[in-house]
């Protein structure tokens, strides 16, 4: 018998008020959303020649508007001249996120903060004794997801903080009959509160 796993991952914003902006802060001061782009293209000769149709392991150098070229996969069953669309989907500036436990970043001025945002990460996996054993090792990644899920949604509040993060590790098991094999569930939780920040002016400077 296999070991066999799921992992899911959801977001939300509890409902609450939230005090006004104390300065206001420009959305281009601020990281930028995932967005998705659309290319279109057709199927070149070169890459079907004796074939038929594309057999979906091929792959194109597509020219972007703005002069940037992407490597695209070729959908499998077209001939040549077909054309296909592509959805590229930009990740988030998540790096541009402040976050942290603190209540407030050093060296930083809180000037709008917003509703409480959570996550959760669950992980439900078939185990033995080795995988129970090694589990303690995965659960950075799964707390490294929660984190990342909270700071899109950050961005998305067009912040650029989340501040007072917590994070909650639960997890549940159900033993096995006769593979030995039991189903074991891990839920990771974070929650945090987004926020804009700016350099407070006169700060101290130095290095930690």
């Amino acid at each position: 018998m296999g070991v066999h796993h799921s992992k899911f991952v959801h977001g939300g914003r509890l409902p609450g008020a939230h005090a006004p902006h104390v300065k206001h802060v420009a959305d281009e001061h601020l990281p930028k959303p995932g967005k998705s782009l659309t290319v279109k293209a057709s199927v070149p000769p070169s890459i079907v020649e004796r074939k038929r149709k594309t057999e979906g392991n091929e792959s194109i150098v597509v020219a972007l508007e703005n002069g940037d070229k992407i490597p695209v996969n070729v959908p499998k069953g077209l001939r040549a001249g077909e054309e296909f669309t592509y959805t590229m989907k930009e990740n988030a500036e998540i790096e541009k996120v402040f976050a942290s436990t603190l209540p407030s970043i050093p060296g930083m001025e809180v000037v709008c903060a917003k509703p409480i945002l959570w996550a959760t990460v669950t992980f439900n996996f078939t185990s033995g004794r080795y995988d129970n054993a090694r589990m303690g090792t995965s659960v950075g990644s799964l707390l490294q997801e929660a984190q990342a899920k909270i700071l899109e949604q950050v961005i998305h509040a067009k912040c650029n903080a989340c501040l007072g993060m917590s994070f909650s590790i639960t997890n549940d098991s159900t033993p096995g009959e006769k593979s030995g094999l039991g189903w074991k569930v891990v839920i990771v939780t974070a929650c945090g509160t987004p926020a804009i920040v700016i350099p407070r002016k006169g700060r101290a400077h130095g290095s930690c």
